[in-house]
């Protein structure tokens, strides 16, 4: 279904509601974006392109870095949707650039986005001065092509990865999803954990044997992780290595340990490694109710000012964040 909204470039569209502004800024197109946080907004962000040359920093400044009171949760269910985040550097790709920080807040919902070759995709972030644990929202049907690390869990709670595409075949020595305790130097301990995480009904395609997961100190307690499909060009039997607590285990070792014990070894055959479509459906998910059945279409395309096209699941559960209408 095809979404068109109107073009609004670098307009914002506010309203006071409840002592909360509604920001929305549809439309942008630019390299780098700070979003102001010293007052609760309720903000969306959408349709958009943030495309950036440089090595190092920050493309979207949806959340902070590190713990600034007057700025702490005022963007509380923000929404971060349809947008498309590019690295325009040239090889060899190195460098530290962050493309959307959502730190100290939480709830987000961060939807239907594509990232494209930036280091450090989407990074979540919260600290020990200040608990935060998610109660809605979710990071689902993004697409994060041959980025470093897609999405980071960083001392917060509750963060939901459900039925995103993850697809690297240029980095070595990274991983697509990173889950740890924030120990950072403006940090002291006890140091915020990053409890229960959910990673469902995600892809995840790499080249090299660098671990899939990454799963540090602090964020063991609750973790689910299942109902994923995984391929590694260059692994024994195409079977990714993990990581966990400091320690390398196979696939058998992380199935004992009670992960992915539904998941699947299976090349998702993609018919277009742009737009990330697979050669079929892969009806292999756990139904997540209506909340979450909105995925991208196979005809979607990031466009400045028009919505990428979308579908509902239906019959069988598909994973990753392209899924085929019902046949």
């Amino acid at each position: 279904m095809k979404k068109l909204f109107l073009i609004l470039s670098l307009l914002s569209l506010t309203t006071v509601i409840c002592s909360q502004k509604v920001v929305t800024l549809d439309g942008l197109n630019t390299d780098v974006y700070y979003v102001q946080r010293t007052s609760p907004r309720l903000l969306t962000i959408r349709s958009s392109l943030f495309a950036s040359d440089k090595s190092n920093g920050i493309v979207l400044h949806a959340g902070d870095d590190c713990y600034v009171a007057s700025n702490y949760n005022n963007l509380n269910g923000a929404k971060i949707i349809g947008n498309m985040f590019v690295w325009k550097a040239p090889p060899p790709y190195k460098g530290l650039l962050h493309g959307a920080v959502m730190g100290y807040n939480i709830n987000y919902t961060t939807r239907h986005n594509y990232a494209d070759g930036i280091p450090y995709a989407f990074i979540y972030k919260g600290g020990n001065r200040v608990p935060m644990t998610w109660t809605s929202g979710s990071h689902s049907y993004n697409i994060h092509r041959n980025v470093k690390v897609g999405t980071v869990v960083k001392g917060m709670s509750g963060v939901r990865i459900y039925n995103n595409t993850y697809y690297n075949t240029r980095y070595n020595n990274w991983h697509h999803i990173g889950i740890l305790e924030n120990n950072g130097s403006d940090q002291t301990p006890p140091y915020a954990p990053a409890k229960n995480t959910e990673i469902i009904n995600n892809i995840f395609y790499q080249k090299s044997n660098s671990p899939a997961i990454r799963v540090y100190e602090g964020a063991t307690e609750g973790l689910i992780i299942d109902h994923n499909i995984y391929y590694c060009e260059d692994c024994i039997d195409h079977k990714p290595r993990f990581e966990i607590e400091g320690k390398s285990v196979s696939w058998s070792e992380w199935q004992a340990l009670g992960y992915d014990t539904h998941s699947r070894i299976m090349d998702p055959g993609f018919i277009d490694t742009i737009k990330m479509i697979p050669g079929k459906r892969f009806d292999y998910g756990m139904d997540l109710g209506d909340e979450y059945s909105t995925g991208l279409a196979t005809t979607a395309e990031w466009v400045v000012g028009q919505y990428p096209d979308t579908t509902k699941q239906k019959g069988k559960w598909q994973v990753g964040a392209v899924i085929w209408e019902e046949r």
